[in-house]
Formats: structure tokens, C-alpha cells, sequence
């Protein structure tokens, strides 16, 4: 365990509170130094609110469900405390070892080419840490696959023996998977959604349709959503939102806007004007090369 590491849990074994300047410093040296944040978390053995009651201050907008995850809101809240920054989301930075850039971490947990910006290319850490993170997760999902369907040619369907949170790398979802994940060329390393399972089945059609979430105040966008129909399903889902955490996840402001109760304004828009959003918001909050993520790239995946 590396210092930082070691410093850092001692404030946990001890129940003292961690000052909000040393849990952004030792956060970062962790990060700096290898470690990611599910592995400071189980060393400062947090899992859940009750770890950190009192320690370091919680992130009471955060719907955290793991420790990493609650450390990483926990130290952005610190962050924005100590820097009376307007965000509640601030970057939490650290300097990298093998190229020598100042990283942003985007989120807790995910694929390190899609969640650390600023890492040069052939970044030698970079590539450590997607290798690793690679492995990891071939091991991980493999157990968890209980059933195949028949290969549609390279693509294949899998019944997972439990529901998971994760990431999509083909169009950006972050959430949960409830029963199935599929593989192309059998990489479980880049399993993608059931949404995308359907996007590639040559036998499925899916139609989406994009929309606006802008602010009634000064008219500027807050967030991109995309909905789809899928041709085996009876009704279109709820919508995804894309918003500054550059991920797209569940939303319910076209149920909502069609109540007459969502608190922004949501206007249909063309494919086109919703990369645009896409890319204005990662360039409002993000690193240049957060606009390379390909479903930032594209609010919704080619081919």
C-alpha cells in the first residue's frame, strides 16, 4: 500500500475527520500513484454512508451505491468547499507518471480511456490501466454469464446470472444491466447493452428520436435525450439524457414534459443539433479529448 493509501485509511481506522485539503490531496496522490478508487475505498474500508459518517462529509446529491462512488462524490464536495467552486461537480485532477499531464477523472468507476482525460497518446499509464481494467472485467462478466443465445454472425447474447451496473462503450449508457449483455467476436472486455444488441441484430429495427432539455431562463441546453423504438418491443422506452457527466443514463423529463411538470424546456431536434449539444457539453466541463468519446462524437452509433 502505497503512502498516500496508508495515510488516508489511518483516518478511517481512527474515526478522525479528514480535512477537506487532505482528502483532495491524498485522493490524488492515490489516484497519481496507481491506486483506483474502488481499491482506496475497500482500503479505507468504506462500502456504504455509515463508513464515512463523520470521517469525510457525504455528497447528499449523490445516489451512491458503492464505495467507490461515495468516495469520489464525497472529494468532489470537499473539492467545491475548499474552492467555493459554483459546480457541486468539480474535476478532481492528479498528475500522471507516465506522460507527465494533469489527468481528470470523470467518474469512479468505467473504462480508464473513457473516464481519465488528458492522458497524452501512448500514454504508457493509460495503457497499464486499460490493460488491467481489460482483464479484470473479461474475468468478471465470463462468471457472470449463465446462458448464450445463438451468434446472430459475430454478435451474441448473454443471460446474466445477476442485474450489474455498468458502462456501454458503443453508445454511452451507464446503468444497469438487468438481464442481458452481449459480445461481439466474444470480447466480453467490450460487452455492450441489450439496446445496442438490438441496434446490430440484422433481424431487430430500431428508430430514435432526439430531444433539447434547455433552461426556461436563458434558453441554454442542459442536457441531449435520445429515445428509442425498439421493432420487438411494443412501446418506446423512457428516454436517456446525456448531460455534463458525459454519460447517458435514464430520465424521465419527456414523461415529465408531457404532464406538464418538467422544470425545463424540451424541444424535438435533428441527430445533427444533438451531437452538437453533446459536444458543447463536453467542452464546457471536460478535457479537448472528452469530445473524442464516440458517443459524444455521435449522439447515437453508426453501423
Amino acid at each position: 500500500m502505497d503512502e498516500a493509501l496508508t495515510e488516508l485509511a489511518a483516518y478511517f481506522r481512527a474515526r478522525a475527520p479528514v480535512p477537506d485539503q487532505e482528502l483532495i490531496r491524498l485522493t490524488a496522490a492515490a489516484r497519481a500513484g496507481g491506486s483506483r478508487w474502488d481499491v482506496i475505498a475497500a482500503a479505507c474500508g468504506i462500502r456504504s454512508y455509515q463508513d464515512i459518517a463523520g470521517i469525510i462529509s457525504p455528497a447528499c446529491w449523490e445516489d451512491s451505491e458503492t464505495g467507490a462512488a461515495l468516495l469520489f462524490g464525497s472529494t468532489q464536495y470537499s473539492l467545491h468547499r475548499l474552492t467555493a467552486s459554483t459546480s457541486y461537480f468539480p474535476p478532481l485532477n492528479w498528475d500522471c507518471p507516465g506522460c507527465g499531464q494533469q489527468v481528470t477523472d470523470r467518474a469512479p468507476a468505467g473504462r480508464p480511456i473513457h473516464v481519465e482525460h488528458g492522458h497524452t497518446p501512448g500514454c504508457t499509464r493509460l495503457a497499464a490501466d486499460q490493460g488491467a481494467e481489460e482483464n479484470e472485467r473479461q474475468q468478471r462478466l465470463a462468471r457472470l454469464i449463465v446462458h448464450s443465445e445463438d451468434p446472430a454472425g459475430a454478435l451474441q447474447r448473454h443471460w446474466l446470472a445477476e442485474r450489474i451496473e455498468d458502462d456501454c462503450p458503443r453508445c454511452g449508457w451507464h446503468g444497469y444491466f438487468h438481464h442481458y449483455l452481449a459480445t461481439i467476436d466474444g470480447d466480453a472486455s467490450n460487452a455492450v447493452c441489450d439496446n445496442c444488441y438490438a441496434d446490430m441484430h440484422p433481424a431487430l429495427t430500431v428508430t430514435v428520436r432526439y430531444f433539447s432539455a434547455c433552461s426556461p431562463l436563458d434558453g441554454e441546453p442542459v442536457a441531449v435525450i435520445r429515445q428509442r423504438t425498439r421493432s420487438d418491443y411494443e412501446f418506446p422506452d423512457l428516454g436517456q439524457e446525456l448531460t455534463w457527466r458525459l454519460s447517458w443514463q435514464h430520465t424521465t423529463m419527456l414523461i415529465d414534459d408531457r404532464r406538464g411538470n418538467c422544470v425545463w424546456d424540451i424541444t424535438g431536434i435533428s441527430r445533427q443539433r444533438a451531437g452538437q449539444i453533446a459536444a458543447g457539453l463536453a467542452a464546457d466541463h471536460w478535457p479537448p479529448d472528452a469530445a473524442r468519446l464516440p458517443w459524444v462524437a455521435s449522439a447515437y452509433p453508426e453501423g
